[in-house]
């Protein structure tokens, strides 16, 4: 093989390699994403929180309120207000979901009732197996 052959041919791989990547890189942008699902992850024994009661725990790197509602049900939802990113607290007197930065509230569900809150706050699937509660993010 020439000097001029191989250059060429390097050429052509070269041009080849960057439009085969850049197809692949043109499809991940213009297909629909998936937010991960399926990660179960253990987040708290159900026998350490009361019913009524609240406790913040991590699902990954996110903090989430874990509340147990009524025996044998509990509910997940984001800990962070969607409105300036502060941490929420759950009011045992009035079943619902504070910030105490600017007075958003919500209810169980995640809805916004009232305040500056623009939209729900992301929600969890709380699993309760072998006394233990595991979460999976809910897309």
């Amino acid at each position: 093989m020439t000097r001029r052959g191989f250059l060429q041919w390097l050429h052509r791989f070269v041009w080849g390699a960057w439009g085969f990547f850049g197809l692949i890189l043109l499809g991940r942008y213009l297909t629909p994403g998936e937010r991960r699902r399926g990660l179960l992850q253990h987040v708290a024994k159900a026998d350490e929180i009361p019913v009524g009661e609240s406790r913040l725990v991590y699902y990954e790197d996110q903090p989430v309120l874990l509340i147990h509602y009524k025996e044998n049900q509990w509910v997940a939802l984001s800990a962070i207000c969607t409105h300036l990113r502060c941490g929420l607290s759950w009011n045992r007197e009035s079943e619902r979901i504070t910030c105490p930065c600017h007075g958003a509230t919500y209810d169980l569900n995640g809805n916004v009732l009232s305040g500056p809150a623009p939209r729900p706050l992301p929600r969890f699937h709380p699993y309760l197996r072998n006394g233990f509660i595991f979460l999976e993010r809910i897309a």
